[in-house]
């Protein structure tokens, strides 16, 4: 199925959807999740879970649509299960085995409501607020699931580490367009 005949059947209530979803999505979120956290498999497949039923939940509200899909529905679900992991790493005080830099200023995004449309609305036009590199930067990292080093080669960075440093940056900047839109 494409992206958006899964929305459209989501959108239809069909647990057949949910079901094929979920089978299609399991290896690829696993090696994510693998790749970037130190996580046992039944963890990761709560977190699929959760995902995917946080996708469900979305488009049934009408929150998610096949015209406000930004990235891949693949990106999308496994973005839902990485809010989901860092938000019960800090409910549970345990450290969170990822890269500071890379990841730097993921941890101070609101999440007390994961499903938060009205947030999801606000990241999003924050981030179309973001000019370039930032905008390309964010988007290969978070929507397209690349790896700084492409990215470092992609946007002509001398370095990986010049890469990881711009993208600091423009999580700060991210960051501080977001509490504009939130105010």
């Amino acid at each position: 199925m494409t992206d958006r005949e899964y929305i459209e059947a989501l959108a239809d209530g069909g647990n057949a959807a949910i079901r094929s979803l979920y089978s299609e999505l399991r290896e690829p979120f696993f090696r994510y999740f693998e790749n970037h956290y130190r996580l046992d498999r039944d963890t990761t497949a709560d977190l699929l879970q959760e995902a995917v039923i946080g996708t469900w939940k979305n488009v049934q509200r009408g929150a998610l649509t096949p015209d406000s899909l930004t990235c891949r529905l693949s990106t999308y679900v496994i973005s839902i299960g990485i809010y989901r992991h860092l938000a019960l790493s800090r409910q549970n005080d345990r450290n969170v085995p990822i890269d500071s830099v890379q990841y730097a200023g993921l941890q101070d995004m609101p999440d007390e409501d994961i499903y938060d449309t009205e947030r999801e609305d606000r990241i999003a036009r924050a981030l179309q607020r973001m000019t370039e590199p930032c905008n390309s930067m964010l988007r290969l990292f978070y929507y397209e699931d690349k790896g700084m080093e492409t990215i470092a080669k992609t946007m002509d960075f001398p370095s990986v580490d010049a890469a990881k440093m711009q993208k600091h940056r423009c999580m700060q900047k991210l960051r501080a367009v977001f509490e504009k839109i939130s105010e």
